[in-house]
């Protein structure tokens, strides 16, 4: 599949995850490719947010500068290292990439609005995050984990982005290193 059939497929798929349907995995391919499109498209939001910030507040100190572009890597991580603890200690049957590629295209879409919403002067990133955790939970529940773990998977992901967010609304409440 191409870049534009795999993202179109993508947000078909997210629309079946939120309408609670149980055919979302037809959606998304989970092989190499789609996790590697789901990473580049996510540091390309990510990109595209840090210029936005930039262009909408200036550059930061060097310092600063390098936190947020790390702080970028938080959500990442936190999806990876949640969702691969849900799978080894609830003994899911199926492979982690379930998690990882619809959560990575969450991802992206989620930084692409972040930037959005910067250019526009609106600081609207505790409420994409917030978006992004509910979204996470309806991700946990269609990969088949119970309401508790959903929570759980949701909310760490949740936490591990809120000093970005805190950070990307426009540095009124930056969090330092």
């Amino acid at each position: 599949m191409s870049v534009n059939e795999t993202v179109t497929a993508a947000f078909k798929g997210w629309s079946r995850i939120l309408g609670g349907h149980s055919d979302w995995r037809s959606f998304f391919t989970f092989d190499a490719q789609a996790l590697n499109l789901g990473f580049v498209l996510y540091f390309a939001a990510a990109t595209l947010s840090v210029i936005a910030l930039v262009m909408r507040v200036g550059m930061p100190a060097s310092q600063t500068m390098i936190t947020l572009i790390a702080g970028h890597a938080m959500p990442v991580l936190a999806l990876v290292i949640s969702a691969s603890f849900a799978r080894r200690a609830l003994a899911l049957p199926n492979p982690v990439t379930e998690f990882y590629v619809p959560g990575l295209f969450l991802l992206a879409l989620m930084n692409f609005a972040g930037a959005v919403t910067i250019l526009i002067g609106v600081p609207l990133w505790g409420a994409i995050l917030a978006l992004t955790a509910v979204f996470f939970h309806k991700l946990g529940r269609a990969a088949g984990l119970a309401f508790g773990p959903a929570l759980a998977f949701a909310l760490f992901n949740f936490v591990a982005g809120l000093p970005y967010s805190l950070y990307m609304m426009g540095g009124m409440f930056a969090v330092s290193a």
